[in-house]
């Protein structure tokens, strides 16, 4: 059966998929690069991750058009194997806790190609009103907020119902006391804004979602 991209991108309209790869070069149709484009257009599909398979080693283009990864022709099959496994697993709910607008669309774009949903609050009193309508299966915490910061947040939070055992991944541009990795105690792992590379981070939270090792403060 012969299948142009264009009858790929119905076919995918119709069907339930988590995560979607796609060819470039040049395909009968539409190449790979207009179907990432038309899928990220299309409403009930912009949230699937897609990885792009191809020729180009440009990993820019690639995830400028909203690509979550790509791998490079002539394809390594467990090189494949590792993206498709990481974009499977990313399976849950996110709640970002940053005042910085810019930061929490970082953070939303690059965990929403990967698979997370996500939900954004302002700051801890923010956040905690976000708790009200749904739990979270990771937190990403800012420490210096307005209103109510990251470390109160936390005190609070960890009080609530279901809540003790969630993971907290602190990010901050903050040079941490001794006092604050006190206060910090219980938190999964501490990133240090400027140096996390955000291709990582949702491996960092699989690992944290898996009941990783709490990080020695």
């Amino acid at each position: 059966m012969n299948v142009t991209i264009t009858t790929g991108v119905s076919f995918s309209s119709a069907s339930s998929f988590s995560v979607r790869s796609t060819d470039q070069p040049s395909m009968p149709g539409m190449d790979g690069w207009s179907v990432l484009r038309t899928l990220k257009d299309d409403a009930e599909l912009k949230d699937t991750p897609v990885v792009m398979v191809t020729f180009i080693n440009d990993n820019g283009l690639a995830s400028a058009l909203g690509a979550a990864d790509y791998v490079t022709k002539p394809v390594r099959w467990e090189q494949l194997r590792q993206v498709m496994e990481r974009l499977r697993e990313a399976e849950g709910h996110v709640l970002i806790v940053d005042d910085n607008a810019e930061t929490r669309s970082q953070l939303r774009t690059v965990l929403e190609r990967d698979g997370w949903s996500i939900t954004e609050a302002v700051n801890g009193r923010d956040a905690l009103d976000k708790l009200a309508t749904q739990r979270p299966k990771a937190v990403l915490l800012d420490l210096e907020m307005p209103v109510m910061d990251g470390f109160a947040f936390l005190h609070v939070f960890r009080e609530q119902p279901g809540c003790a055992e969630i993971p907290v991944i602190v990010i901050t541009a903050r040079d941490l006391t001794r006092q604050d990795r006190k206060n910090l105690q219980g938190v999964n792992r501490v990133l240090t804004k400027g140096e996390m590379q955000l291709r990582k981070l949702s491996k960092e939270l699989l690992q944290a979602t898996k009941h990783g090792p709490t990080e020695d403060l």
